[in-house]
């Protein structure tokens, strides 16, 4: 970590904000050869959990920088998530503990410094490419046509310095001080509500530990989750006339804690908290050669546990369209394709988990009886998850485009790994050969096409992902979202370099035959 005086006065992308997002996208930058700094208002790193999810895609964004195994070695898959009644009656189970099309589980249970802890350990083996500088504070950003300046303070006084980046993704939280500046509104979908959060370290177990539980009381709604392996949360509903502050007092945490058999021999209390949560989106997420990311973008309620996971995707789109306009294989306006493809994922996002907050969230006494009467049968439907739509995804129909490519065991000249640690993250067309995956990188700009690999099948997981859906080649972006699937490689590279090229990318000569 690096005092304000220490940090390089020009770089090709600034990042304000030093939680996962700001984090992931520095590693994506500073990964494929780029120099970033990263400002972080906070004299340290914050310490303290606040999302307590990942998602299987979560992991493999993390992957990609090699800071997933911190993550992986306290976190647990979910398994059952269990809601109850008013009364304690069991409504439903869900398991959230299958495997996944990335190789990892669906979901896991986490403790988010354990997330934060491994991106930093990620990011200080990037040597001088990343400087990350805490206790900075941005007074002013402003644009003047080819670069983004940003004058930069320490947090406890002292004299401002002037920054200079090519790019600025702005990670800065739900009240972003660069998205304020810059006059960016954002809509509401009119969800709001405060709930209690106690986090806590977990001394020994208690009566009927276990996995995650939805409380749908009418009285008080509530909510608890494992928090990886060592640690435990508990959400508390709070009705319009009660005082936060109150609810925020020890005493009244250890209350709500004894009603669940829970006391200080189980746990030490880590965080006491009133979050109001919201659903809120920002009318717009680049200002010329500013981008906004993570909760700067868009907030949503918890109940679906992708606040976060939303917010390392927009990292990861942002670093991989990112590195090809700064290595010049793309025009600046492919950068508007980040809006495009992410805005209409996360709102979904937030769409469902509104939706699952209210059916939990039923404060009146009848209606939550019809509520539990439904939901005796089992959940209620909940719109599809969303796929990526935009420019960069395929338009012609089928159910790959638009999904994450399978991620197996794959065997190579040097033993055997993960698709994705043993490929490079490009654009890729990948074809099905007996038991051997055919990889073949697709360049972009004046760079030369690397020559095929050939790795073998080793579970036959591909085999079977090719068959089921009637394939023969894959066409698979640098995310590793699949672009479009086809019976054909020439037709499907086709299209995909005719995509590239109205995105403002530009494929190498040599690729297009």
């Amino acid at each position: 970590m690096h005092y304000i005086t220490d940090v390089p006065s020009v770089t090709d992308v600034l990042v304000i904000g030093g939680g996962p997002t700001g984090l992931m996208t520095a590693a994506g930058l500073a990964r494929r050869g780029h120099r970033v700094v990263l400002l972080e208002k906070h004299a340290t790193p914050f310490g303290l959990p606040r999302a307590g999810h990942v998602d299987h895609e979560a992991v493999r964004i993390l992957q990609a920088v090699g800071a997933h195994e911190d993550l992986l070695a306290d976190a647990r898959p979910y398994g059952d998530y269990t809601w109850y009644d008013g009364e304690g009656e069991r409504l439903f189970t869900v398991d959230f503990g299958a495997r996944s099309v990335s190789g990892w589980f669906t979901d896991y249970t986490i403790y988010q410094p354990t997330l934060e802890s491994g991106l930093l350990r990620a990011l200080a083996g990037m040597g001088e490419r990343v400087t990350l500088c805490y206790g900075a504070r941005a007074l002013a950003v402003r644009q003047t046509g080819d670069a983004v300046e940003v004058d930069v303070a320490p947090r406890e006084g002292g004299p401002a310095r002037t920054l200079t980046a090519r790019y600025l993704v702005a990670a800065d939280g739900a009240r972003s001080p660069v998205r304020e500046s810059l006059g960016i509104e954002r809509s509401d979908l009119g969800f709001g509500e405060r709930w209690l959060i106690v986090d806590a370290a977990v001394r020994e177990r208690w009566p009927g530990q276990g996995g995650g539980a939805q409380y749908c009381d009418w009285r008080r709604p509530a909510f608890e989750t494992p928090l990886g392996a060592r640690h435990h949360r508990w959400e508390w509903y709070l009705h319009q006339d009660e005082d936060a502050a109150e609810f925020e007092r020890p005493e009244t945490a250890w209350r709500l804690l004894a009603a669940r058999g829970i006391e200080p021999r189980h746990v030490r209390i880590v965080r006491r908290q009133v979050y109001a949560f919201e659903a809120r989106t920002a009318t717009r997420w680049r200002e010329g050669r500013i981008l906004l990311a993570g909760d700067a973008a868009h907030t949503m309620p918890p109940f679906m546990g992708q606040g976060m996971c939303s917010g390392l995707r927009d990292a990861a789109d942002l670093a991989w369209k990112l590195d090809l306009v700064l290595r010049g294989a793309a025009g600046d306006r492919l950068l508007d394709s980040y809006e495009s493809e992410r805005r209409p994922h996360a709102e979904t996002w937030t769409l469902i988990s509104k939706i699952a907050g209210e059916i939990s969230c039923v404060t009146d006494r009848e209606a939550a009886r019809e509520r539990d009467a439904r939901l005796r049968a089992g959940p209620e439907p909940l719109p599809p998850f969303p796929r990526l739509t935009g420019p960069l995804i395929s338009s012609r129909p089928g159910p790959l485009s638009g999904t994450l490519f399978r991620q197996d065991l794959v065997g190579h000249e040097g033993g055997a790994g993960l698709f994705d640690d043993v490929t490079p993250a490009a654009f890729l067309l990948v074809t099905l050969d007996g038991d051997e995956l055919v990889v073949r990188p697709q360049a972009l700009g004046s760079a030369e096409p690397p020559g095929p690999s050939r790795l073998r099948d080793v579970t036959g997981a591909y085999r079977a992902y090719f068959g089921e859906h009637g394939v023969a080649a894959i066409a698979v972006r640098p995310d590793r979202y699949v672009f479009g699937a086809a019976a054909g490689a020439p037709g499907l590279l086709e299209e995909l370099h005719a995509a590239l090229e109205a995105a403002g990318a530009e494929p190498a000569e040599a690729v297009r035959g």
